[in-house]
């Protein structure tokens, strides 16, 4: 034990419920607290923490969909500049 706080964010993790249930991959958020007595000496620690799996997921979502957005556009791009002539007109 440091005596340090630690929070961790969106730290994953494999949970299972119940004895011989199948493992399931969550992320969780959380912070390990330090408690002292009065001399300052560690004597627990306070755990707090939230499952954010369904946030991580849609954030992932989110993430993929956007790197499929700039490859779109990138390719769109690249398939315009090879429609115009190159006299760089344009209609």
């Amino acid at each position: 034990m440091t005596g340090q706080p630690f929070t961790g964010t969106g730290v994953s993790l494999l949970l299972q419920r119940e004895p011989g249930a199948a493992l399931e991959h969550r992320y969780v958020d959380f912070v390990y607290q330090p408690l002292r007595n009065e001399d300052q000496k560690v004597v627990g620690v306070f755990v707090e923490g939230h499952d954010v799996t369904d946030h991580k997921k849609a954030e992932e979502s989110l993430l993929l969909a956007n790197r499929h957005k700039d490859e779109f556009l990138a390719t769109l791009s690249h398939e315009q500049r090879n429609l115009w002539p190159r006299s760089g007109t344009r209609p």
